[in-house]
């Protein structure tokens, strides 16, 4: 996902630069109804609505659905446009007008996406499951597995249920599907709205996170230790002090008791992490684990 934001440091406003006015890309669905009823009760476990709107609201499983239909869009719903959305002083969303994929990154994404299909040129280090045969899967899965247990179908069943299913997975299907499906519904939760999801920006207010910052950027009494910055500053937590920044960017009372991966993904180093594991849940336990371990902390 693109990841939008300004440069830390930056002094004054940057001029808008007029644009002309762009076409949205639209997004295409691949789920059908019945699919993307049972992702929506699935991201909804992810991030539930508790005091802030969860993934639901946030639109997760549409982000996910378009992802899975990308290349039903020309150009594919893969890369949201550049430089500026509209939201600080661009005269137009250009983030709405997607960016065509070389030869390369086509490929690279209709691998992942699609899947080998037994295709010659695609199979070159093997076969390869596809995004859009997991969640296939993996929801078909979700679905049996609650039938089983005398509900019409996953999206029928209680909370409880729901989240026993997720958590201790009845079979490899569902547990492909948690593996992807978890990342891929913080992307739709807290990525740039033109994918789909953070709808309202609802997960960059809950974040206290002001999203994409550029052209206006930052003035310097918004940023903390502007001047000199440290070798280690980028892994330092910022600081709500009132005498650090805004009063503004001091997060609300109900952020303090807030838990889950987010404080664990402060920093450079963490985001590094989160990256290398490549949208699977399972490289990114593993990777967290011997930092957990030496902190005292635990992860199954």
């Amino acid at each position: 996902m693109l990841i939008a934001g300004g440069a830390l440091g930056l002094t004054a406003a940057v001029p808008v630069v007029p644009a002309a006015a762009a076409t949205p890309t639209p997004p295409a669905r691949y789920l059908s109804r019945d699919q993307l009823e049972t992702l929506r009760a699935f991201v909804d476990r992810i991030v539930p609505a508790d005091v802030h709107p969860g993934a639901l609201a946030a639109g997760a499983a549409d982000a996910i659905d378009y992802l899975l239909g990308a290349f039903r869009t020309d150009p594919p719903f893969i890369w949201a446009g550049a430089p500026f959305s509209d939201r600080a002083g661009h005269p137009v969303n250009e983030f709405e007008t997607f960016i065509a994929l070389d030869e390369y990154e086509a490929f690279a994404w209709r691998l992942a996406i699609e899947g080998s299909q037994g295709m010659a040129d695609r199979e070159f280090n093997g076969p390869v499951k596809g995004m859009q045969q997991i969640y296939v899967e993996g929801l078909a899965a979700l679905d049996a597995a609650a039938q089983s247990r005398g509900f019409a179908s996953f999206a029928a069943a209680p909370a409880l249920v729901r989240d026993l299913l997720i958590l201790t997975p009845p079979d490899d299907a569902v547990a492909d599907l948690v593996d992807i499906g978890y990342l891929d519904t913080l992307d739709g939760m807290y990525g740039a709205p033109e994918y789909g999801g953070n709808r309202d920006l609802v997960g960059w207010s809950f974040t206290v996170f002001d999203g994409d910052v550029q052209p206006r950027g930052y003035t310097r009494d918004q940023v903390i230790n502007a001047d000199n910055p440290g070798l280690f500053d980028p892994f330092l937590p910022p600081s709500y002090d009132e005498g650090d920044t805004l009063t503004e960017r001091k997060p609300p009372p109900e952020a303090a008791s807030a838990r889950g991966i987010a404080p664990a993904l402060l920093g450079d180093g963490m985001l590094a992490l989160a990256h290398d594991a490549q949208g699977s849940l399972r490289r990114l336990r593993a990777r967290m684990r011997p930092i957990v371990k030496h902190t005292g902390g635990y992860t199954k």
